[in-house]
């Protein structure tokens, strides 16, 4: 009997750790396939290179279900501009003196960890890198929604060969 029950431990302690397994290598998707981000990237209304100035949750966005966001709002310091689109007015051109500009835009991610949004990047302040960006849905909120979405600066030049 008391085999049978550190068997049955056993095996529950292994699915456990199997299925964490699991949930680690979806969530933690980093690598993308040169064909996936391209394709991310002719999807994308902007991208952009940069670093998080500032999380906010302030964003107001009743829940409609039982799987609820969390929406926050990264304010994304720009540092290059690598593709535009015609109806992307959502950069904000700050002048601080005579000689340095700076640009920012703003983007909507779900904090929340729930099975409808744990694929979604997360961010957090002083965070760089590369941002593949779109509306979301009707609302003029840039969104990331996909793993691929978010790309280390050290993919710089890759993301340039792909937009060409």
């Amino acid at each position: 009997m008391r085999m049978l029950k550190s068997l049955t431990v056993l095996f529950v302690a292994i699915m456990f750790a199997s299925i964490l397994e699991a949930q680690t290598i979806s969530t933690k998707k980093t690598v993308c396939a040169d064909l996936e981000i391209r394709e991310r990237l002719e999807g994308s209304e902007i991208v952009i290179s940069g670093k998080v100035f500032d999380i906010s949750s302030e964003i107001d966005v009743t829940p409609v279900s039982q799987h609820y966001a969390d929406w926050r709002q990264a304010i994304i310091e720009i540092y290059e501009v690598l593709k535009d689109h015609p109806r992307s007015s959502r950069i904000t051109t700050i002048t601080g003196n005579k000689t340095k500009t700076t640009q920012f835009t703003t983007l909507w991610f779900p904090a929340s960890k729930d099975v409808a949004w744990f694929e979604y990047p997360k961010f957090e302040r002083g965070q760089e890198g590369i941002w593949i960006l779109r509306y979301y849905g009707e609302s003029p909120a840039y969104t990331a929604p996909d793993p691929c979405d978010f790309q280390n600066l050290e993919n710089l030049d890759m993301v340039r060969r792909l937009l060409k």
